[in-house]
């Protein structure tokens, strides 16, 4: 990565990395012990706290193709410091009065619209500017979500304890406003994209017209069963704590699982960038699918030995590249550059589908049978089947690059 970029690809790559960092690693990877404490103050039962990441997935499924489509049609550095005002104020609205309803869920539904388009925005900009190197990139401008969330975390507990948890969410609201625009000046310092990427990208475009008109609707139900993986499993690794607790570890080993988790999370996301420029998006979400897979299968069965925990831990922090990276990668491969404007905002909403059964199933689930092992074995059966889906998808495209290569 060293000499083949331009000082404008490396501030674009610069700005992208610090914007991941605002929009979730400082204050929606704190969500977790932010909530908690909220929570021990006032008294809230589990089911309220789950319920406002449960109102996350619904309004992003229910916002993802309007608001996917906005991004592309408006300024795009306006839609994202937008993005970053709105995730600020669904935050600060709790600064007011956490414990009124009304002011707690409209929070909840002002922080889904970060989720209806953050797959989206990096992703497609890194695409514009490094069509070559576009999965390693995004893969390593999305880790830095993961490394926010790895320093701030500690941080967040440390400034409750000092400040209280309503002076905590003013602090971190103005160190993401800092980085948010700071990000933004540099994406966006120089809006002219050289005839390289005009040319990848017109390249791009006539792959999808021969694919998509092949098979559109197969190709859009196999693309929507595929990033369909990590938005269904990704829901346990908000459990992590809770599971080695009701095996009989102490909180201390859980909060050691949920660490390993993020740097799982990190280099993943890394990983995954990497091989998605080697050998193709679908081969690295198949990739990606076992090692969570082999994580689900090691945290139900083998839960007894800690080592397989650590191991297992650091395997299911590959769930976040499937969620973070796979939907943008996997749509440009399918669709086209072009085409990702049409069916990304399609995807996103049924992933908030998927996000919402998934949420509520974990506690269904675990109140039904007073473990999380149904939960990871359900898991295991669905990754198997869109992994398939994954790997249909890389047999479909092989096949139309070759008739289009005979043509």
């Amino acid at each position: 990565m060293k000499a083949k970029f331009s000082k404008q690809q490396w501030m674009v790559l610069i700005g992208a990395c610090l914007f991941q960092c605002a929009l979730i690693g400082v204050l929606v990877n704190s969500t977790g012990v932010l909530l908690a404490q909220i929570r021990t103050e006032f008294g809230f039962a589990l089911t309220r706290v789950s319920a406002f990441n449960t109102v996350k997935s619904v309004v992003c499924a229910l916002g993802g193709v309007a608001l996917t489509s906005l991004f592309f049609k408006s300024k795009k550095w306006v839609f994202m410091l937008c993005n970053i005002l709105l995730t600020i104020l669904s935050y600060c609205l709790l600064v007011f009065d956490a414990e009124n309803q009304f002011i707690w869920y409209t929070a909840a539904v002002l922080n889904g619209f970060n989720a209806c388009t953050v797959t989206v925005m990096v992703p497609y900009i890194l695409n514009q500017w490094f069509p070559e190197n576009a999965g390693t990139v995004t893969g390593f401008s999305v880790a830095f979500s993961g490394i926010g969330g790895i320093v701030f975390n500690p941080i967040t507990a440390e400034l409750i304890g000092c400040f209280g948890w309503r002076w905590t969410i003013l602090i971190l609201s103005t160190v993401t406003i800092i980085l948010g625009v700071t990000a933004i000046l540099l994406l966006f310092h120089n809006a002219a994209q050289g005839s390289r990427t005009e040319a990848k990208q017109t390249d791009a475009a006539e792959f999808s017209e021969t694919v998509t008109n092949e098979l559109p609707l197969k190709r859009i139900i196999l693309c929507a069963l595929a990033l369909g993986a990590g938005c269904f499993v990704m829901q346990f690794s908000q459990y992590i704590t809770i599971f080695a607790q009701s095996i009989g570890y102490t909180l201390q080993v859980g909060a050691a699982l949920t660490s390993l988790v993020m740097i799982g999370n990190v280099g993943g996301k890394l990983l995954f960038g990497l091989i998605c420029d080697k050998i193709g998006t679908y081969k690295a979400m198949v990739f990606a699918m076992a090692a969570v897979a082999t994580a689900s299968l090691l945290y139900a069965v083998f839960n007894r030995f800690l080592p397989v925990l650590y191991i297992a831990s650091i395997l299911y922090g590959m769930v976040y590249s499937l969620v973070m990276i796979s939907p943008s990668r996997c749509c440009i491969q399918t669709y086209g550059a072009e085409g990702v404007k049409k069916y990304m905002g399609i995807h996103t909403s049924v992933n908030g589908i998927i996000q919402t059964v998934s949420s509520m199933s974990v506690g269904i689930l675990y109140d039904a049978t007073g473990g999380f092992e149904a939960e990871l074995i359900i898991g295991l059966v669905f990754l198997g089947i869109f992994s398939i889906a994954a790997l249909l998808l890389c047999k479909m495209g092989k096949r139309s690059a070759s008739i289009s290569s005979v043509a």
